[in-house]
């Protein structure tokens, strides 16, 4: 922690406060509801006392190897055609609410800093990717399943914009994504 830098909560490793994007509540505002902030507060103080070393993953279970899994080209093999054959049908039947209209662009095996399941969707002129690989602790990644960790991207929004830009454009998109990847991880991971 550090008493230069600006925080709504400090902890003994942490320190935690709030973005104010565009359309966002001012958390410091009377007109925001008391209890927005009331809960802004809490959360700011969780995160500020969490202990170190922590991550800040969104992790649906907390019991996660504490090794990283080697890559098996089978497995990846298996989870593309799982992956895609699924979201394929749950797009088309709703149980993926779709109301940007994405469908699957490419799904294949790629080798980027480790081999991953690519899953590219597309809307009209916009992309959007999700990299999808066993659970590996030492990585940062956007949300982490019991088995699978998941990253996304975009190849029409430029890197250095990936956690504003496109995480505020995509965000419904992405969390249901990982809300719907998480729900079948056991089944995915075991085939």
């Amino acid at each position: 922690t550090s008493d230069q830098v600006p925080a709504y909560a400090r902890g003994n490793h942490f320190i935690a406060s709030y973005n104010r994007r565009p359309g966002a509540w001012d958390i410091e505002s009377t007109d925001t509801p008391t209890a927005l902030r009331e809960l802004t507060l809490r959360i700011c103080k969780a995160l500020a006392s969490a202990p170190s070393p922590c991550s800040l993953a969104t992790t649906t279970n907390t019991a996660i190897p504490t090794e990283p899994i080697p890559d098996d080209p089978e497995h990846i093999a298996r989870l593309v055609e799982q992956v895609s054959s699924h979201l394929a049908g749950d797009l088309e039947s709703g149980t993926f609410p779709n109301p940007e209209g994405w469908r699957i662009d490419e799904a294949r095996s790629f080798r980027y800093w480790r081999l991953v399941a690519d899953i590219r969707l597309t809307n009209g002129e916009k992309n959007l990717g999700f990299l999808l690989f066993p659970t590996d602790p030492t990585e940062s990644v956007y949300a982490r399943t019991t088995y699978h960790d998941i990253v996304y991207y975009s190849d029409d929004i430029a890197i250095a914009q990936h956690h504003d830009e496109l995480y505020i454009r995509d965000h419904e998109t992405i969390d249901r994504f990982v809300s719907w990847f998480s729900r079948l991880d056991e089944a995915f991971a075991s085939q």
